[in-house]
């Protein structure tokens, strides 16, 4: 009995550190990656974050309430899928936003391409 509360606690620990990484990031919608990017976009990005924000909460409730373990997977699978999309809007924005004007500039070339890199080494 022990070891399946430790695995809850490490789970509750996890969400935990989730939404505290999420309220980081819609707190900081403003830096010098988003600086560049129209207001719309600005509040679809924290719109779409808000959501994923409840989704995350959402699952922290599902473990505390010892739902089934599907629902919870499912559930974080959405949660998955949800930041891919993010990214993806976030992408195609930087590259209107950031690339694209600046297309002859061998170091942001650079970094965009490393960005594509890990983006790939995620999906």
């Amino acid at each position: 009995m022990k070891t399946k509360e430790s695995k809850i606690k490490k789970r509750k620990t996890l969400v935990n550190k989730e939404i505290n990484y999420l309220e980081n990031k819609m707190n900081n919608l403003e830096s010098k990656y988003t600086s560049n990017l129209e207001k719309s976009s600005l509040n679809d990005i924290e719109i779409r974050l808000k959501k994923i924000e409840g989704q995350i909460k959402g699952i922290y409730k599902m473990i505390k309430d010892k739902r089934d373990c599907e629902d919870i997977i499912l559930q974080i699978i959405a949660v998955k899928s949800a930041l891919n999309s993010l990214a993806v809007k976030l992408l195609d924005e930087h590259i209107k936003s950031c690339i694209e004007p600046s297309f002859n500039d061998y170091n942001i070339m650079k970094n965009f391409i490393n960005l594509i890199d890990k983006i790939l080494k995620n999906v």
